[in-house]
C-alpha cells in the first residue's frame, strides 16, 4: 500500500512511455494506477490470491511531449512491489561529449542505446562559438573510415552540426574557417 502516490515530474521533448515492472503482489491483492497529470492512464486489478505471488507484469502508459506529472498509486487492499521504473524516449538517443579552444571543437557522438543497430539522425548544438563558417570532419570509429566533410554556417550564437546514420559512435572535429 502506498500512503500517497509516488510522483515523477517529467519534461518530455518527444513522446515516450512510462513503465513499471510489478514484482510481488500481496496476499490480499493490489490495484496499481498510473496517472498522467492527475488523470488515470492505466489501472490493473490484482485480486486476492490468499498468499503473496509474483506479479511478473509490466504496466505502462504513453506520455506526450511537454511537462507532465506522472503518478503511481495503489487503490487496492494490499501492497505490491515495483522492480523497475523506466521512461522510454526521456532523452534523445544521440549523445555527445566535446571540448573546444574557441576555434576548434573536438567531439565524440554516440548512441545511448548500446544494443541498437538502427541508425539515428540528429544534431549537436555547440553554444557560444565564434561566428562564421566551420568545416566539419567526421570519422566512423567502428568501421575506421573518414566520412565526407561538410561546411556549416553558424545560426545566431549556436553552431549546429548535423549527424546522419550514426549507429554506435562517431568522432568529429569542427574547425572555424
Amino acid at each position: 500500500m502506498l500512503p500517497q502516490p509516488i510522483d515523477f515530474h517529467l519534461h518530455m521533448s518527444q513522446p515516450g512511455r512510462f513503465s513499471v515492472r510489478v514484482g510481488k503482489i500481496a496476499a490480499q491483492g493490489a490495484h496499481p494506477v498510473i496517472l498522467i497529470d492527475g488523470m488515470p492512464a492505466l489501472d490493473r486489478e490484482y485480486p486476492s490470491a490468499g498468499k503473496d505471488v509474483d506479479g511478473n507484469d509490466t504496466l505502462g502508459a504513453n506520455v506526450p511531449v511537454g511537462d507532465h506529472e506522472v503518478s503511481l498509486d495503489n487503490s487496492g487492499a494490499d501492497w505490491f512491489t515495483v522492480d523497475q521504473v523506466s521512461v522510454e524516449n526521456y532523452v534523445t538517443a544521440l549523445a555527445c561529449v566535446a571540448r573546444t579552444d574557441g576555434k576548434t571543437i573536438d567531439f565524440w557522438a554516440y548512441n545511448r542505446d548500446r544494443t541498437s543497430r538502427d541508425p539515428i539522425d540528429g544534431t549537436l548544438t555547440m553554444h557560444g562559438m565564434k561566428p562564421g563558417r566551420y568545416t566539419i570532419r567526421l570519422w566512423d570509429t567502428w568501421n575506421r573510415v573518414e566520412l565526407p566533410s561538410t561546411n556549416v554556417k553558424m545560426k545566431g550564437t549556436d553552431l549546429v552540426i548535423p549527424i546522419h546514420g550514426l549507429v554506435r559512435d562517431m568522432a568529429g572535429t569542427a574547425t572555424r574557417q
